[in-house]
């Protein structure tokens, strides 16, 4: 999931950078503006987490 989000975000980015409209991106992409916003910050959200699997959080506490 993750890296997908990273291959998206990278393609809107890139269109963005180059002038595109956020109705072509959309179209192209999927994802309007408010979505893409979303997917940032969601993203952000699952790089931050620490990557411990729960069984391990679990036993330190």
């Amino acid at each position: 999931i993750i890296r997908r989000m990273e291959k998206s975000i990278s393609i809107v980015d890139n269109m963005k950078k180059m002038g595109v409209d956020w109705n072509f991106i959309a179209n192209a992409t999927g994802l309007n503006k408010q979505q893409y916003e979303e997917m940032q910050i969601e993203y952000q959200h699952l790089i931050s987490k620490p990557t411990i699997p729960d069984t391990a959080a679990r036993m330190s506490l």
